[in-house]
Parts: C-alpha cells; structure tokens; sequence
C-alpha cells in the first residue's frame, strides 16, 4: 500500500512536488498559531509522499529535528 501511494502522490514516480500551482495557497491553514512563515503557497505537496499542509511540515520537522516549517523547500 506505501508504494502504490507513492506511486500514485509522484504520477509514476515522475513528480517530487505538486503539479498544479493554483492549488499551492490552499495548504496554508493561517488559523494555527504559527501561521504560514514561509509564505501562504509554500507548504503544497513535496516529496514522494508529498507532504502538505503548514501543519503537516511543522509536525514532521519537529519529529526530524529540522525546521520544515521555516524552509519547507528542504523536503524537495
């Protein structure tokens, strides 16, 4: 099941990061108390299991050590 979710998050392991840019802004959830530091279009899918959301990146920068939240760029 994780390969076929990567498989389908990448297009066929084509795709590090999100295609459709219109969508960048909505994966900003201004209402948590942290907000969107680096930029509202910043936290959209990367990765090959395309982590999203300003949430999801403080979460799993905590749970690294590395402050995905600030510099969501580092997950491409």
């Amino acid at each position: 099941a994780f390969l076929a979710n990567v498989s389908h998050e990448t297009g066929g392991l084509v795709y590090i990061k999100e295609v459709n840019e219109a969508n960048y802004p909505h994966y900003c959830d201004a209402s948590q108390p942290y907000g969107c530091p680096a930029g509202q279009s910043a936290y959209y899918g990367k990765g090959p299991i395309q982590l999203s959301w300003n949430f999801n990146y403080k979460a799993a920068g905590d749970a690294l050590g590395i402050d995905l939240l600030n510099n969501p760029y580092l997950v491409e």
